[in-house]
This record gives structure tokens, C-alpha cells and sequence, in this order.
């Protein structure tokens, strides 16, 4: 079978396994999202512990992805992104387990979010490099379209998903099927023989290899224009962060890191997180107005404080939900 022109990176076999398999493990991790937040206000009953979490699993991203691109450039990529997804699933299977058991407690959430935190810091700049290697620069430039495509495609599809399932089945299955879905990245990265070496070694240390990269982010205009585009104080929306970080990965940076796009990236969660922190605040005195607020940021947390207005999980479950009385009188 032959791709249209639009979508001429999947005619290559490897792609097309890899961006199959991604697409299902960003639908389960939209739809641990909403699970994730919905079973923090399910123990904690608060608006400000729920963005607490966001903060913890974005802080990381936010601190440490300016060194992340150097550091993947270092190592096989393959073997950083099996390593990374089979962390991303355990963390969703061990967070499933707990709340199954019923022992989940917040600050298992907390230490589990930010686990998944530090594995995205090296998982993304390693998979948008990798994705490189595997289509060539020909068709670089349409599989980040179609990654794009994937990820706004999971971002419906997960958290609908999600809700139907917590209402019915409560919030387990949705930590369990993400834990799958990256197995299943696994799975189809044992299969690919693109490894994705790592650059010619250098004699330089990784923080000269940093500032040669913000040297090369800041002179090349492409990539200043998007940096510019940022301001601390907006709450700009992660959909629009994760197309401007796309499009500042189409420019290779040295030894083909994805340097600009990791710095890119920290930079939308700093304003991503401003923005939920704000409405977290606000949720001490409005929580309706809070989560509607919170929602138009579209990270994977804050998108998910819709979830307050799902209906209860099981009957009798250890997690009651919150009264809708309740967040309608603050």
C-alpha cells in the first residue's frame, strides 16, 4: 500500500510501526491524565493539591530539558526510548495498582507524577530525534506533521474515552491501559534497526555543548522568532507549545540534538504551569470557575479538571466523590 503525498512518511515500514504505537500510548497517557487528576480531588477534595501535582510532573521538564537534548545525543536513542517507555509503564501500572488496592495516597500520586516528569525530560527530545534518523530529512518535515496530527488525534479521543470509562469502571483501567500502550512502544521499538547512534563524541562536556546550542537557537532566526513568541506571564496553551516546539525541531541543531525543541518545550510548561497555578488559586473560591479555567490550558493535567463534573466512580468505593454542592457553594 502506497501513502498519498500527504502522508508519504508512513510508506516507510519502521515509521509506520513507530507512529502506530506511539498513537495508541498517547491515547492512554491522555486518558491517565484525567484518571490521574480525577483520583486526586477523589483523595484530597482540593483544587490546589490537584495543580500541586501538575507542577510536580512539569517542574522537571521546566528545569531540566535545557540539558536533555545534550545528554541524548550521547547515547543509542533506541535504548533511551525502551528504557523511558518501560518507565512511563511502570509508573502507570504502579499507580494503577495502588488505587485498585486502595491504598493510594496523595503523596503517591505526587512521587509518581514527578517520576513520569524526569522520564519525559529524556524521552522527547530522544523520540523527536529518533523519529529524524528513521525518515531522513526528506521526509522530516511530514512526519512531524503527522506526529502533530497523532497527538491532537489522541487528545480527543483519550480523554472521551476516559470519561465513559471512570464513569463505568472507575479510574484503575485507564492506568492500567496506558501501562500497555507504552509496552506496546516497546514492543514495536525491539522490531525497528534504525538505533539511532549517538553523535561523534566530543571533546567538549555537555554544558559547552549547551551553550553552543543556545548560541545556535538565539542566531538562528527561525528558532529566536519562537523563542521571542513566549512570554513568563501568558498561559499559553501546550497544543500551540507542542507545534512551535515541532516546528523548531525541523532545524537540526548540532549532531542532530533537538536542542532548541527541548528549550522550547521547558519554556511552555513554565507558562503552562503559571497559568494552572493561577487558576488552582482561584479554585479556593470558585471551583467551577477554576477547572473551566484550568481546561482552556490543554496541558495533560489541567485539561483534565474537567473531570470533577464525571460522574462518580463505582459504588462504595474507598475515593467518594466530591459533592457538587460542595465546589458550587466556595
Amino acid at each position: 500500500m502506497t501513502f498519498p503525498r500527504g502522508l508519504r512518511a508512513l510508506n516507510q515500514p519502521e515509521y509506520r510501526r513507530f507512529f502506530g504505537a506511539q498513537l495508541v500510548a498517547q491515547i492512554g497517557s491522555w486518558m491517565q491524565s484525567v484518571a490521574q487528576a480525577w483520583l486526586v480531588l477523589q483523595l484530597t477534595d482540593s483544587p490546589l493539591l490537584l495543580g500541586l501535582i501538575g507542577t510536580l510532573q512539569f517542574g522537571p521538564v521546566l528545569l531540566f530539558s535545557i540539558f536533555s537534548g545534550a545528554v541524548a545525543d550521547r547515547f543509542v536513542k533506541r535504548r533511551i526510548l525502551i528504557a523511558t517507555q518501560t518507565t512511563l509503564a511502570c509508573q502507570a501500572v504502579g499507580l494503577g495498582a495502588l488505587a485498585w488496592s486502595g491504598h493510594a495516597e496523595y503523596w503517591h500520586v505526587a512521587a509518581l507524577a514527578m517520576a513520569l516528569g524526569f522520564a519525559n525530560v529524556i524521552e522527547m527530545p530522544a523520540r523527536q530525534s529518533y523519529v529524524a534518523d528513521i525518515v531522513g530529512r526528506a521526509d522530516l518535515i511530514n512526519a512531524v506533521a503527522l506526529n502533530s496530527a497523532s497527538f491532537n488525534a489522541a487528545r480527543i479521543v483519550g480523554p472521551a474515552v476516559a470519561g465513559v470509562m471512570i464513569a463505568k469502571l472507575g479510574v484503575v483501567p485507564a492506568f492500567f491501559i496506558n501501562g500497555v500502550g507504552h509496552l506496546v512502544v516497546v514492543a514495536a521499538l525491539f522490531t525497528l534497526t534504525t538505533t539511532g547512534q549517538p553523535a561523534s563524541r566530543s571533546i567538549t562536556g555537555v554544558l559547552a555543548d549547551i551553550a553552543e546550542g543556545v548560541r545556535h537557537a538565539l542566531s538562528t532566526p527561525r528558532i529566536r522568532s519562537k523563542l521571542r513568541s513566549l512570554e513568563p506571564s501568558s498561559t499559553s496553551t501546550t497544543s500551540k507549545g507542542l507545534a512551535n516546539g515541532s516546528s523548531a525541531s525541523r532545524i537540526p541543531c548540532r549532531s542532530g540534538a533537538t536542542f532548541s525543541s527541548s528549550l522550547y518545550t521547558g519554556i511552555t510548561r513554565l507558562n503552562s504551569g503559571t497559568g494552572f497555578g493561577v487558576a488552582s488559586d482561584m479554585g479556593q473560591r470558585a471551583a467551577p470557575a477554576t477547572f473551566a479555567t484550568a481546561a482552556t490550558v490543554e496541558t495533560p493535567d489541567t485539561a483534565s479538571g474537567r473531570s470533577p463534573f464525571f460522574p462518580s466512580t463505582k459504588q462504595g468505593s474507598r475515593y467518594p466523590r466530591p459533592s457538587s454542592r460542595e465546589f458550587s457553594s466556595r
